[in-house]
């Protein structure tokens, strides 16, 4: 189900991206959503955790300093710029570049839509996602909700 619903996210901002091509000027490497401190649900952290084990020990050991040290999301690699595990990103991460409606307010990262708004049709409702991410969430804990922070998943807790 949770790949299903990373599925349905790539399309909608392939598609959003088609649209407006743009618009968008965060593309490859871009990195500005990856300075914060984000919490994933624990169905996602345990997806995340079994990619960030399959990296080389030096890896997973950089980021784990990275973690500690709390300057920015510690899968993201100091030099290239990029996600030391991409494939196995959460779903905040898949979204972000989109435009989002969240609590009425639509909001987009400030590098995009210089000189466009979004088209609405193209405006990602983060409680359509939310609602069957929490339901995974719901499934996989036996009815608990759990965050889980990415930099602890990178310091193996």
């Amino acid at each position: 189900m949770l790949e299903a619903l990373y599925r349905k996210v790539e399309e909608f901002f392939a598609r959003a991206r088609a649209a407006q091509p743009g618009a968008y000027a965060c593309g490859e490497g871009c990195h500005r959503c990856c300075h914060s401190d984000l919490t994933i649900f624990a169905v996602e952290a345990e997806r995340l955790a079994a990619a960030f084990a399959s990296l080389p020990p030096r890896s997973r050991e950089a980021a784990a300093r990275r973690a500690k040290r709390g300057e920015h999301c510690a899968m993201l690699h100091p030099r290239t710029h990029r996600c030391i595990v991409y494939a196995a990103r959460p779903l905040i991460c898949r979204s972000f570049g989109l435009a989002s409606l969240f609590e009425g307010e639509i909001t987009w990262c400030p590098v995009n839509f210089e000189d466009a708004a979004p088209r609405a049709e193209h405006v990602l409702d983060l409680s359509r996602i939310n609602e069957p991410l929490c339901l995974i969430e719901r499934l996989a804990a036996k009815g608990e909700r759990r965050r889980v922070r990415i930099a602890d998943v990178a310091r193996g807790q």
